[in-house]
């Protein structure tokens, strides 16, 4: 056992710990139980792993064939499975650029950024998405204040403005 209380790590034998001692010492009723649970956990995380590592391959061989639609159903379904990865957003990003989904690719590439910050491949690949973008989105003004204002310049006409322009002078 390690104790990492002293600021180090040492190590601590059992006899030490009397916990320890006094657990391992005797068979508890749910210590079958825990044995089998455990076991029952490794041989799921193995399946999955092993389900994981299969959509893995056959996403990358489908990307290769230039199946790319092949491919992001493999990787969503690895996504779907609960894995997550900067390699696995790096690699759907790939596949959805190639099938010409800028909107997914970026997508990807930024998730995959968010993971891998200073990664350069991520870095290149979103950067060359986002310069293919056809919408180039440019800031406008704020809408309240644009709003605001369209509605005081329709209160009056010309004419209108002009009168009250007179009477504020006449009257200031």
């Amino acid at each position: 056992m390690i104790n990492l209380l002293a600021g180090h790590a040492e190590l601590v034998s059992a006899s030490h710990n009397p916990i320890r001692k006094r657990i391992s010492g005797h068979a508890t009723p749910f210590s079958n139980l825990y044995k089998a649970l455990s076991c029952l956990a490794v041989i799921l995380c193995l399946a999955f792993t092993s389900k994981a590592q299969n959509l893995a391959d056959s996403a990358q061989k489908a990307y290769e064939k230039q199946q790319y639609k092949t491919a992001i159903v493999h990787y969503e379904r690895i996504l779907a499975s609960g894995q997550s990865s900067a390699n696995l957003y790096f690699n759907i990003g790939n596949a959805y650029y190639k099938d010409n989904q800028l909107g997914k690719a970026i997508y990807y590439y930024e998730l995959a950024r968010k993971l891998s910050p200073g990664d350069e491949d991520i870095k290149t690949n979103l950067k060359i998405a986002n310069s293919k973008t056809i919408d180039k989105i440019d800031a406008k003004e704020n809408f309240l204040a644009g709003a605001i204002k369209s509605g005081i310049y329709s209160m009056f006409s010309t004419s209108g403005w002009a009168w009250l322009s007179i009477l504020a002078v006449v009257f200031t």
